[in-house]
């Protein structure tokens, strides 16, 4: 993300402050190198080396957070030329329509971005989206779907007004997430259906490596399987289904450690996207040691 080199004569306080242009200052020292990229805007999750010491800093703050998604096409990150990136995408559609079938009426996609719901049609119910982008509420508007530029913790829609409420890859973006659990389990008819994905934080490489890391420096926080559920139950839902996606395969490379062999193999021999959707799909019957994991919930 960056670089600075401080000199100082005794140990100093280093001020990290992400709402401000230089990002770190250390207080009696002199700066004597930055290295920025033009228009760096921090992630809510940095990493910073200090004598060769490592420290992560999450923060919170409703400015930083706002200044990080309103960034011009901030999502182009996940449409980069990557086969196994592709193929994991491909297996969400995939499992989107399955967890979304047989549901009619409405549906709303909460912190949709471009809509990957929208993606896995046609459907036979009618889509309304939700998300703080304003460009991809523009698409969406564009093409027809009833999208509104709102956050996914407070969506501004009427409780029980939806037979279904998808809730893709965002709750570990938000900042109090049983709040917005609760708003998205209000909002769905009783007898209707919530659906949760979102990364798995003590997946089978992190097991194995004898750590746990939230690599995404976008997330706040991370849920493993039995926290999710809880998490969906405390909301005021009935779990009715789990399901993983993404279990990667522990390879030790020396000099680097654990790393994943799918997702490196995928990358270098280019096997058929069909065969790499398939390999995503291998964490399906584990959510407990897949990458990430999906509940199903019934409003009450």
């Amino acid at each position: 993300m960056g670089r600075w080199v401080f000199e100082t004569s005794d140990a100093r306080e280093l001020l990290i402050d992400l709402l401000d242009a230089q990002v770190c200052k250390l207080p009696g020292g002199r700066l004597l190198h930055v290295t920025l990229g033009e228009g760096f805007i921090p992630t809510p999750r940095l990493r910073l080396s200090v004598n060769g010491v490592m420290h992560e800093l999450v923060t919170t703050h409703a400015s930083v957070l706002e200044r990080h998604y309103s960034r011009p096409r901030h999502q182009d990150i996940y449409s980069q030329p990557d086969p196994w990136i592709e193929a994991f995408h491909q297996a969400r559609i995939r499992q989107c329509r399955r967890l979304l079938h047989g549901v009619r009426g409405r549906v709303c996609d909460i912190g949709s971005g471009f809509s990957l719901v929208r993606n896995a049609g046609p459907w036979p119910f009618a889509l309304s989206t939700c998300d703080r982008d304003a460009e991809a509420v523009a698409v969406l508007r564009d093409a027809g779907v009833d999208a509104v530029e709102a956050p996914a913790d407070d969506p501004p829609f009427q409780p029980h007004s939806f037979d279904a409420v998808y809730a893709g890859e965002i709750v570990e973006h938000l900042v109090e997430p049983a709040h917005a659990l609760r708003r998205w389990v209000d909002l769905v008819r009783p007898g209707g259906r919530l659906v949760i994905t979102t990364p798995n934080r003590r997946h089978l490489l992190t097991r194995v490596r004898g750590y746990e890391l939230v690599e995404n420096p976008e997330h706040l926080f991370e849920w493993d399987v039995d926290e999710l559920r809880a998490a969906v139950t405390a909301a005021g839902a009935r779990i009715m289904h789990s399901e993983g996606l993404m279990l990667p395969l522990p390879v030790y490379v020396p000099g680097r450690g654990w790393r994943d062999a799918f997702g490196a193999a995928a990358r270098r021999i280019g096997a058929p996207q069909p065969l790499l959707i398939r390999a995503v799909e291998l964490g399906r019957p584990l959510p407990a040691l897949a990458m990430n994991i999906a509940v199903v919930a019934r409003a009450s």
